[in-house]
């Protein structure tokens, strides 16, 4: 901005000194805003370059026909279901690997006909081939059903009757049991599957079980339960001195020992 020249002001009742003050400041706030502006609103250096060759993949209902592959390589059960830590495979380690899930054998053996020899003698198992596959058991219902005894003394005219210990239920009243109220808290705020694609689910496996009732128990729950939890983190929270601090580290231009470049 070009200062005006001595007397050509048109205020007149303004010192000389006062006007380019005025004129200096109006400058400065003036690249304050184009300044602003550009870091609001102008192109950043650290904006993601798209790769070369980079498609976008359609979200539209052939996701599956956009990505597949026939040519692709089927992986081993071991890239499937891989271990946190890996070493050096030794020999056994796929059998120890494999050794917390549940095995399930599936035989395949000749029949009494077939274990005959083209030479007229039979034949017999030298050794066995084995491989293994990945199932998947979708997720079933049972019945819970609890049956009380009641015991009574021999005597009719003692009248002691006992009654076998049982645990109270997980909600008075209600047919709600921790592993179903657990999953169902597990879909909703885990897995963010909103309570009518459980209402769905569930009754595509023959339980008419409504939103409402799911919401309910997991009121319940959280009032009866989690609640004894909340409060005791709560307790412990307030009793300290720092709850949470921002460990973003800056550039400090005034830092005793320290260059204005070094991060602290």
């Amino acid at each position: 901005m070009t200062v005006p020249k001595k007397n050509s002001f048109p205020y007149a009742s303004f010192s000389w000194s006062t006007i380019r003050k005025l004129v200096l400041k109006l400058d400065y706030l003036t690249q304050q805003i184009a300044l602003s502006n550009h870091r609001r609103f102008g192109s950043s250096s650290e904006k993601d370059q798209i790769p070369e060759g980079y498609e976008q993949i359609s979200l539209c209902f052939n996701e599956a026909e956009a990505i597949s592959d026939s040519s692709a390589t089927e992986p081993q059960y071991e890239e499937v279901v891989p271990k946190p830590y890996k070493r050096k495979k030794q020999k056994g380690k796929r059998e120890a690997d494999l050794a917390d899930f549940p095995v399930v054998h599936i035989e395949h053996k000749l029949s009494a006909e077939e274990c005959v020899c083209h030479c007229g003698k039979a034949l017999k198992i030298i050794t066995e081939e084995k491989t293994s596959y990945l199932r998947f058991v979708p997720a079933h219902f049972e019945r819970e059903e609890h049956v009380v005894s009641v015991y009574g003394c021999e005597d009719s005219s003692c009248g002691n009757i006992l009654r076998a210990k049982k645990d109270p239920s997980l909600l008075r009243g209600s047919i709600a049991t921790p592993s179903i109220v657990a999953a169902i808290m597990n879909g909703k705020y885990v897995n963010s599957v909103p309570l009518a694609r459980h209402e769905s689910e569930f009754q595509r496996y023959g339980v008419n079980l409504s939103r409402q009732t799911m919401a309910n128990w997991m009121i319940r729950c959280s009032e009866e339960y989690l609640s004894l939890l909340y409060n005791e983190m709560k307790k412990h929270m307030l009793s300290c001195g720092t709850l949470h601090a921002d460990e973003t580290r800056v550039q400090v231009l005034y830092e005793e020992n320290r260059n204005a470049t070094a991060k602290s």
